[in-house]
């Protein structure tokens, strides 16, 4: 694994065991014995943890890093897995294809309880509904229509704090 992959996995672990959001930055000396140094002669590194390397996003390229509100959405549905009404989930985990030349990729997809797929979509908030351009909402219901997933749009809302509209396409 390359030393500045290595660094955001660290980094995302650290976070996580920490109950701080995924990409906050970590002080230097916290890292510093493992990343960006060789070790000593008979000391090993220890390993990433797998769970925290094969569910987390992507790290290698920036198109695949959330923005902010697919990462405050991440933290909605880290809490519905506590509360054991999710499985699993996985951003940007499967690209679809629609057409010869056109693709969609979910922002999640995620596995309930009773282990359906479903798709969903993180958008803005415009008033008390969402917003979309008009070519990704055809994208939304071409997918709807195409793929046996669920497809799920969702959004903040301003009241009560931590609160996500849904409509499912």
């Amino acid at each position: 694994m390359k030393e500045a992959n290595l660094r955001l996995v660290w980094i995302r672990q650290y976070n996580r065991a920490h109950g701080r959001p995924l990409d906050a930055p970590v002080p230097e000396d916290v890292l510093s014995p493992w990343i960006g140094t060789r070790p000593a002669a008979g000391v090993e590194r220890p390993s990433p943890d797998p769970v925290v390397a094969t569910t987390s996003a992507p790290i290698a390229r920036e198109r695949n890093r959330m923005n902010k509100g697919e990462a405050r959405y991440a933290q909605h549905l880290d809490a519905r897995i506590v509360a054991g009404e999710l499985l699993w989930y996985r951003f940007e985990g499967v690209k679809l294809r629609l057409a010869d030349d056109s693709f969609y990729s979910p922002d999640f997809l995620v596995v309930t309880a009773t282990r359906e797929l479903e798709l969903h979509e993180v958008k803005g908030r415009k008033g008390e509904s969402f917003y979309a351009e008009e070519d990704a909402r055809l994208k939304l219901r071409f997918a709807a229509e195409s793929y046996p997933f669920r497809v799920i749009v969702v959004w903040p809302l301003t009241r009560p704090p931590g609160a996500w509209g849904q409509w499912q396409v």
